[in-house]
């Protein structure tokens, strides 16, 4: 594979040293997987992605497009705001998110709240700062269990998990 910019090239040996390295009807399936990073379009119009396969022979010529295929991912956000029981914002509450059973894990974040999804990433925890409110973006859209593991001084845990949706401006008091 070559990387060219945003794009990369797959070259596939069809003919090599006077014979066929297929037969006539052989079938070539690629499958790739492409990450979404911290500039995607959160849900709206969602975020394109296209592959154009297409052939050349071994003198580059006689180009042709095969298959131009476009797919359309979608993002999603989701939100906690943590506040007391007078609708202050609690500072320093520390939650985990699970998705189909599953802990997600995130970048960790500067003071402003939001965290980014990465399947890579080791951070489970997420913390509020002043304003309450915690933000993970690039999750899937669907119901999140919202455990908090750590309440701030002087308060108690919630006695129990709280679901939340992943959605666009939104965010759920706890």
């Amino acid at each position: 594979i070559d990387w060219e910019d945003d794009s990369f090239t797959l070259t596939i040996p069809w003919y090599e040293d006077g014979a066929f390295n297929y037969n006539s009807v052989s079938t070539i399936t690629v499958t790739y997987d492409a990450t979404i990073n911290e500039n995607a379009t959160l849900a709206g119009t969602g975020n394109q992605n296209t592959a154009t396969f297409s052939y050349e022979d071994e003198d580059g010529e006689g180009y042709t497009d095969v298959n131009t295929s476009t797919e359309t991912v979608y993002t999603f956000a989701l939100a906690v705001l943590k506040i007391d029981e007078t609708g202050n914002p609690l500072k320093d509450a520390e939650f985990t998110f699970t998705y189909n059973g599953s802990l997600i894990t995130f970048d960790e974040t500067d003071e402003d709240g939001v965290y980014n999804y990465n399947a890579d990433s080791e951070n489970t925890v997420a913390k509020t700062p002043e304003s309450g409110i915690i933000v993970i973006k690039g999750v899937e859209a669907g119901e999140y269990t919202v455990h908090e593991s750590v309440a701030p001084d002087g308060y108690n845990l919630l006695t129990s998990d709280k679901s939340v949706s992943a959605a666009i401006a939104s965010a759920t008091s706890y």
